[in-house]
C-alpha cells in the first residue's frame, strides 16, 4: 500500500467514526422530525375535522331542543286531559293550533289506550289538516305504542330515527321521523292515551347536508346498530328499512366501527383516512331506553396522505441539509485531524531531532567555554608574564647599575688598601670617600627605583589576581599600570600622553580596570600604528557627573574598517589570528566593564582617522555576587599571582 493510499484509507476511516454516530443520532431524529412535522400539518385538517364535529353536533341540539318541551307541553294541556273519544273538540284544536306553530311536525297524534287514532293532524305545506274520523288507523301493532304504553307518568320516549311508514309501506318519496311518544293522565290521573309528535327529520339532515365542509371532508350519521342514516352516497341510506344488514358501517369498516361504538366520542386513523365521532342523544335519563345517533366525519385517506407525503419530503429535506452539514464538517474535521496527525508527527520528529542537536550544541557549548576559560587563563597569565617580563627587564637596569657601582667602590676599596700599604695621603682618603658617596647615591638611587617596581608590581598584580574591592585613586592606577605596560612599549617610536583628574577616586575593583586599560592601551599600539612610524595614544579620565566617570582612549592610527566595527567585542574575533591573536582581549576588556565594572564602553572609527573608544563608570561600582568556585578559584589565582609577582626586600 503506498503512502497516498495509505493516507485516503485512515481518512476514510476516521470519517467514519466521525458519521456513524450522528447518522444514528439524525436517523433518530427523522422520526421525531417527522411526527412533529405530520402532527403540525394535520393540526389544521383535524382542527377543520373538530370544528365540522362541533356543528353538526350544535345542528342536532338545536333541531331536537325543543322536542321535550312541545310535548310536555301538550300532555299537561287541559284540553288535552280532560279530553274523550266522545268529548275531542278542544283536543282538536288544540293539536291543529299547536301544529301550524311549530311547523315542524308531520304529524301531531292522540291515541287512545287501544291504540286507535282519536286525533291526527297532518301537515300539508304550511296548513294543519285534521284527518276525518274514518281515516283515522289503529297504530296498537307499531313499536312506539307499544314503548309508549310501557312508559311511567312523565317519562318520554324517543323513537329510532326512521323512514315514516303509512298504510304498512314505506313512504314515498322517503319521509324521515322521529316519534316522540308520552302519556296523557286525566285530572283524576287514570291514564287518557298516548300524545305521539312525528318530527320531521328531514329539517334536521338537511340542515346536516347544507353544512359547507371541504371537499376533503365528510359527515356520516349512524344508528346505535351502525346504519347509515346521512351519508355521501344516499343509496347506502336507511338499510335497516329495507332489510338490507350489509348497508352497515361496522360491515365495511369493522374496525372502525368497533372504535366508534365502544367510547362516546374520540378520533382515529386508518388506511380509509382521518375519523372523529361524537354520539348524540335527544335525552338525558329521560326513557327507559334512550335512542342515540353517532355523529362521524371522515377526512379523505387521500388528503391524509398527501399531508404525510408533505410531511415526510419536509422531514427528509431537513435530514438531508443536516447530513449533507454533518459530512461537510465531518470532512472538515477528518482533514483538520489527519493534518494534526501529521503535524504532530513531523514535530515530534522535529522534536527528537532538535533535543539530538540540543544535546550536540550543549556539548559544543560546554567544550567551547572550556575552551574560552582556558583561553581568558592564558591570556591573563600571558598578560602576567608579559608583566613579570616587563619588570624583570625595568629592574635589570638599576641592579646593573648598582652592581657597576658597587664594583667600582670594591676596587677602590682594594686601592684604599694598597695605599695603606705604601703610606696612606690625605687626598687619597678624600677623593674615595668623595667617590664612595658618589657611587653610595648612585646605589641607593637604583635601589629605590627597583623596590618602586617591585611595590607597584606587587599591588597591580594583586588588584588583578583577587578581584578586591576598594576605594582607589584612578591616577596612582593609571601611573602604577603604565609602569609596567610601558615598559615593553616605549621602545617603539610612539608617544603616549595622559590626562587624568587628580582628584578622581573610585569605589570599584581596581585589578579589573587596570585590565581593561591596559587591554586598550596594548591594542592600540599593536593594531593602530602598523604601517606609521611614529604615533600617539591619548588616555584620559574625568569626572562626567557626580556618579559618573569618563575614561577615554584616543589614537591617531589608521582607524577600523566598518565591516569590522561591530564585531570587534565578539568573543575569538581577531584580524592576527596568524601573529597570536585569540580575538579575546576586548571580549574580556566589555565583559569586565559590563559585568564587573558596571559601566558602559563605546568604540568609534573613521579609516585614516584613528579610533576612540569611551568607558562610562558609576563611581561606586555595583556590588557583585559570585560562586564560591568562582571565589576560590581567583583565590587561588591571586595566590599564585602574588608568589610569582612579589619580591621580598
Amino acid at each position: 500500500m503506498t503512502t497516498q493510499e495509505a493516507s485516503l484509507y485512515h481518512l476514510r476511516r476516521r470519517l467514519l467514526r466521525l458519521i456513524a454516530p450522528w447518522s444514528i443520532l439524525l436517523l433518530a431524529l427523522s422520526f421525531f422530525l417527522y411526527d412533529y412535522q405530520l402532527n403540525n400539518d394535520l393540526s389544521p385538517v383535524q382542527d377543520t375535522a373538530s370544528r365540522s364535529l362541533s356543528s353538526a353536533y350544535e345542528t342536532m341540539t338545536r333541531n331536537f331542543g325543543d322536542l321535550a318541551t312541545d310535548i310536555r307541553f301538550l300532555a299537561h294541556n287541559k284540553a288535552l286531559r280532560n279530553a274523550t273519544p266522545e268529548n275531542k273538540q278542544g283536543a282538536e284544536t288544540l293539536l291543529q293550533d299547536f301544529s301550524e306553530a311549530s311547523g315542524v311536525y308531520d304529524q301531531v297524534r292522540w291515541l287512545g289506550p287501544d291504540g286507535r287514532e282519536i286525533v291526527r293532524i297532518e301537515m300539508f305545506g304550511a296548513q294543519a289538516i285534521r284527518i276525518p274520523e274514518e281515516q283515522l288507523q289503529e297504530k296498537s301493532h307499531r313499536y312506539y305504542f307499544t314503548s309508549g304504553m310501557a312508559l311511567k307518568p312523565e317519562e318520554i320516549y324517543f323513537s329510532p330515527l326512521d323512514l315514516n311508514v303509512e298504510q304498512g309501506a314505506i313512504q314515498i318519496p322517503h319521509n324521515p321521523a322521529l316519534r316522540v311518544v308520552t302519556t296523557v293522565l286525566t285530572p283524576e290521573g287514570e291514564h287518557n292515551g298516548l300524545v305521539v309528535l312525528n318530527y320531521k327529520a328531514n329539517l334536521m339532515l338537511q340542515a346536516l347536508r347544507n353544512m359547507h365542509l371541504p371537499a376533503s371532508v365528510r359527515l356520516y350519521l349512524l344508528n346505535a346498530n351502525g346504519y347509515w342514516l346521512l351519508s355521501d352516497i344516499s343509496k347506502d341510506e336507511w338499510g335497516f328499512m329495507f332489510k338490507r344488514s350489509e348497508l352497515r358501517f361496522g360491515v365495511r369498516h369493522p374496525e372502525g366501527w368497533d372504535r366508534i361504538n365502544s367510547t362516546s366520542y374520540g378520533s382515529f386513523t386508518d388506511d380509509q383516512g382521518l375519523w372523529l365521532f361524537t354520539t348524540f342523544s335527544p335525552t338525558s335519563n329521560l326513557s327507559r331506553e334512550d335512542q342515540y345517533w353517532k355523529l362521524v366525519v371522515n377526512v379523505d385517506a387521500a388528503a391524509i396522505t398527501a399531508i404525510q407525503r408533505k410531511a415526510l419530503i419536509a422531514t427528509l429535506g431537513v435530514i438531508f441539509l443536516l447530513f449533507v452539514i454533518l459530512l461537510f464538517v465531518s470532512i472538515r474535521i477528518a482533514r483538520t485531524d489527519a493534518v494534526r496527525d501529521t503535524l504532530n508527527a513531523q514535530l515530534s520528529a522535529r522534536s527528537d531531532e532538535l533535543e539530538r542537536s540540543n544535546a550536540l550544541l550543549q556539548e559544543s557549548l560546554d567544550k567551547l567555554m572550556h575552551t574560552q576559560d582556558e583561553l581568558v587563563r592564558a591570556e591573563k597569565l600571558a598578560s602576567l608574564g608579559m608583566m613579570v617580563a616587563g619588570v624583570a627587564h625595568e629592574l635589570n637596569t638599576p641592579i646593573g647599575a648598582s652592581l657597576v657601582t658597587l664594583s667600582s667602590l670594591q676596587r677602590q676599596a682594594e686601592e684604599l688598601r694598597d695605599a695603606f700599604a705604601r703610606g696612606l695621603r690625605r687626598s687619597d682618603m678624600n677623593d674615595f670617600f668623595a667617590r664612595f658617596e658618589q657611587g653610595s647615591a648612585i646605589i641607593l638611587s637604583n635601589l629605590n627605583r627597583s623596590a618602586q617596581l617591585v611595590h607597584s608590581f606587587k599591588q597591580l598584580a594583586t588588584d588583578r589576581a583577587g578581584a578586591e574591592r576598594r576605594v582607589f585613586s584612578l591616577k596612582s592606577l593609571i601611573d602604577d599600570m603604565l609602569l609596567t605596560t610601558w615598559l615593553r612599549i616605549h621602545k617603539k617610536e610612539h608617544q603616549l600622553v595622559t590626562d587624568i583628574d587628580p582628584g578622581l577616586e573610585l569605589d570599584s575593583y581596581p585589578g579589573a580596570l587596570s585590565q581593561v586599560l591596559e587591554n586598550l592601551v596594548n591594542n592600540a599600539m599593536k593594531h593602530a600604528f602598523q604601517d606609521m612610524p611614529q604615533g600617539r595614544v591619548w588616555l584620559s579620565a574625568q569626572r562626567r557627573t557626580e556618579q559618573v566617570a569618563e575614561i577615554e582612549v584616543r589614537d591617531n592610527g589608521a582607524g577600523i574598517p566598518p565591516e569590522i566595527l561591530p564585531k570587534v567585542f565578539d568573543p575569538f574575533f581577531t584580524t592576527k589570528r596568524n601573529q597570536g591573536g585569540t580575538g579575546l582581549g576586548l571580549h574580556l576588556t566589555h565583559q569586565l566593564v559590563t559585568n564587573v565594572l558596571g559601566g558602559t564602553i563605546n568604540i568609534s572609527s573613521a579609516i585614516g582617522h584613528g579610533c576612540v573608544v569611551k568607558i562610562e563608570l558609576p563611581l561606586h561600582a555595583p556590588a557583585t555576587e559570585k560562586p564560591d568556585e568562582e571565589k576560590k578559584e581567583e583565590e587561588k589565582e591571586a595566590d599564585f599571582g602574588s608568589r610569582d609577582a612579589s619580591i621580598t626586600y
